[in-house]
């Protein structure tokens, strides 16, 4: 649930596709009728008078997974799993591809695999 004081966190655009993802911290520190102002917690080069340049706008009515597809995450838990999901997805890949038959069988009853 977000409302103000929350923490949020969301991938630095420019350091998405460069290696390891770098999360930054976001605070709710504002509110209108209808939306949340998000702003990063450290923003360099910036006075404090500057800020609402950089705050985003979320729907107070938005459900929790528009947001999470905004690229936000609610949590910590949330980040850590992203970065190991980056870490190690690729490497499970590539590790089924060549897992045997009978591997390939029980990954396929893991996942609930339906054979059409």
């Amino acid at each position: 649930m977000i409302e103000l004081g929350s923490k949020l966190w969301k991938v630095n655009a420019q350091n998405k596709w460069s290696g390891k993802p770098k999360w930054e911290e976001y605070d709710v520190r504002e509110q209108t009728s209808r939306s949340w102002i998000v702003m990063p917690t450290q923003i360099k080069g910036c006075s404090e008078g500057n800020l609402k340049v950089w705050g985003i706008k979320i729907p107070k009515n938005a459900p929790m997974e528009e947001v999470r597809r905004a690229g936000f995450r609610l949590s910590e838990e949330e980040v850590q799993l992203e970065l190991w999901t980056h870490t190690h997805q690729h490497k499970i890949l590539r590790a089924v591809e060549q897992a045997s038959p009978e591997v390939l069988r029980e990954i396929a009853k893991l996942i609930g695999y339906k054979e059409e």
